[in-house]
C-alpha cells in the first residue's frame, strides 16, 4: 500500500511562521507594526497560531482488495457495483461509475472541533494530453481538462474525512493530427481545495486555514467559494497529486 503524506507548511515556512509570529506577536518587544501589525493584537494573533497548531495532514493512499471489501456496504449504498470496472483509457467518464482505486485521508489535529459539513472541500481530476512534437517523439502538454462528472464518495473517520474516488491509469491513447493516427500520452492529476469552519458561537466562526502570517486579509463572503487558478487563494489550502 503505497502512502504520500503531505503537510502544508515546508520546514522553511514554519520557522518563518515561528520568529514572526514571536517576534511580532502580543509578546514581541519591538514588533514590524508596518508588516506586522495584525499580530499585535491578541485575538487575531491567537486565530494565527491556533491555524498554524492545526495544519491538516493530507494523505494519499492506493486501495487494496481488503480496504475494498471494507468499504463495499458504504459503496453499494452510493451506487457504485463491486463490479464496476470499465475501460479508463478509453472513457473520459470512467471515474463516476468505476470502484474508488485511491483514498485521501484528511485529518485535522483538533478533529473534536469539526463536524462533517465544517469541512467545505472540492476535488477534480484533470487530464493533461501530450501531442508528439516533430519526427523526434517529443511531447508537450497541449491540452489540460476537467474531468466531467467526477464524483468522489466521502466518509466520516474518526479525525476527519476520507475521499474516496478513482484516479484512472494513464498512458497511450491513440489520437487523429492533420489526418494521421499517433500515440499521445495521457496523465492524470488530482486537486483538492480544503477549508476548515470552526463554529465559535452561533454568529462567529474561524475558518482556517488562516493566511499566510503577514498577509492581513479578513474572510468575506467572496472566500466561501475554491478557486482552482488561484494556488496561493487565502483561506483555502490547495494541494495536487500527479
Amino acid at each position: 500500500m503505497r502512502r504520500l503524506e503531505l503537510s502544508p507548511f515546508t520546514d522553511s515556512e514554519n520557522i518563518y511562521f515561528q520568529v514572526a509570529w514571536v517576534c511580532n506577536g502580543p509578546l514581541g518587544l519591538e514588533p514590524n507594526k508596518s508588516l506586522y501589525g495584525h499580530l499585535h493584537q491578541p485575538n487575531e494573533a491567537y486565530y494565527r497560531l491556533v491555524s498554524y497548531l492545526n495544519q491538516p495532514q493530507l494523505e494519499l493512499t492506493q486501495l487494496s482488495d481488503h480496504d475494498l471489501s471494507q468499504l463495499q456496504p458504504l459503496l453499494q449504498e452510493k451506487g457504485i457495483s463491486p463490479n464496476a470496472n470499465v475501460n479508463t483509457r478509453a472513457n473520459t467518464n470512467a471515474s463516476q461509475v468505476n470502484q474508488p482505486n485511491r483514498r485521501i485521508s484528511v485529518k485535522a489535529h483538533f478533529p473534536n472541533w469539526f463536524k462533517p459539513n465544517d469541512y467545505r472541500l472540492q476535488v477534480r481530476l484533470i487530464k493533461e494530453t501530450k501531442l508528439p512534437l516533430g519526427p523526434k517523439s517529443q511531447y508537450i502538454p497541449t491540452m489540460r481538462e476537467e474531468v466531467a462528472n467526477f464524483t468522489p464518495v466521502y466518509q466520516e473517520t474518526a479525525l476527519g474525512l476520507d475521499i474516496l474516488l478513482h484516479k484512472p491509469v494513464g498512458g497511450l491513447e491513440k489520437q487523429r493530427i492533420n489526418g494521421v493516427k499517433k500515440d499521445a500520452i495521457i496523465n492524470y492529476q488530482l486537486q483538492l481545495k480544503l477549508q476548515l469552519i470552526a463554529q465559535k458561537s452561533n454568529d462567529d466562526a474561524w475558518v482556517f486555514p488562516a493566511p499566510k502570517v503577514e498577509d492581513t486579509s479578513v474572510y468575506s463572503h467572496a472566500d466561501h467559494t475554491p478557486d482552482f487558478s488561484n494556488d496561493e487563494q487565502a483561506f483555502w489550502l490547495y494541494q495536487e497529486w500527479a
